[in-house]
């Protein structure tokens, strides 16, 4: 329950300071105090969530935003690979007899 606890006060922390940003920039445009603060709240939820897919989409290497669908191969080595290995041929060897020319 800490953890929770202590992510939420991070990211409360981080759309507070993302708000008042937003509040200073529109108010330093010339905005009155009212009309700022509310629109201050608005954008600052869909500024945060474009933060957030950003950086979500920054850490995974598609920074195109291209996905490429194609199923990547499993990254074994050493024993990881040798039980792979083995796994495999288990697996050919219970396949049934392919029904070829001879039929």
């Amino acid at each position: 329950m800490d953890q929770i606890t202590a992510h939420l006060r991070h990211h409360l922390k981080h759309m507070l300071i993302g708000g008042l940003l937003i509040f200073a920039a529109l108010w330093a445009t010339g905005m009155d105090l009212g009309r700022a603060f509310g629109l201050a709240l608005v954008l600052a939820c869909h500024v945060g969530m474009a933060v957030m897919m950003v950086m979500m989409m920054r850490g995974k290497g598609h920074a195109d935003g291209w996905h490429d669908p194609r199923p990547q191969p499993p990254a074994v080595s050493g024993a990881g690979e040798a039980r792979v290995e083995a796994r495999e041929s288990a697996r050919r060897s219970r396949r049934p007899p392919s029904r070829g020319a001879g039929v």
